[in-house]
């Protein structure tokens, strides 16, 4: 499984607003490169942490902390030992085959592809997966999608003049 750590992109960023300033003031003291990094560089963590809240710096403000609270908890974005990453290794293996989200690529105007089918979970399956296994998968698959966006934002894929973010399109295919 590659985490995309490691991974240098450096995503075209906005202009920066007042409030991106002050909430970048706000939380400089608990802020980590791998975690700017991880979200798309520094203007479009607080733009998304903001966008997120409504523009509320406070309830963004909130939100951050306790998302680099979280990060750091789980190790999401220090440095692993070769017995951290032969268990994601197994967890992802154990994972994987249950999966009903798959990524598929980007759309012509950049935007990661997701695709999810039921037709073919079988859910006995996935049940005997343990709980913090499938919540573990789940946040490789989540810093995985992260990755990809960030990819989709850098140039050449992305101009300077284009500042919006290319999020992700997901189909969930409910038949079967």
């Amino acid at each position: 499984f590659n985490s995309g750590s490691g991974v240098g992109f450096d995503p075209v960023q906005p202009e920066e607003s007042e409030k991106c300033t002050e909430l970048r003031d706000r939380v400089k003291d608990v802020m980590y490169d791998a975690f700017l990094e991880k979200y798309g560089g520094e203007r479009y963590t607080y733009e998304r942490f903001l966008a997120a809240r409504n523009n509320n710096i406070d309830k963004a403000e909130k939100m951050i902390k306790k998302a680099i609270e979280f990060r750091k908890q789980r190790n999401l974005d220090g440095e692993k030992s070769e017995e951290e990453l032969e268990e994601l290794d197994r967890i992802f293996k154990e994972c994987e085959p249950h999966w009903f989200l798959k990524f598929w690529g980007y759309s012509k105007e950049g935007n990661l592809l997701t695709y999810a089918s039921v037709k073919n979970v079988v859910l006995k399956d996935l049940l005997e997966i343990p709980e913090d296994h499938i919540k573990r998968f789940y946040l490789m698959m989540l810093d995985k999608a992260f990755t990809m966006q960030n990819y989709a934002n850098t140039p050449p894929r992305k101009s300077s003049e284009n500042s919006k973010w290319n999020g992700s399109i997901d189909v969930i295919n409910l038949k079967g």
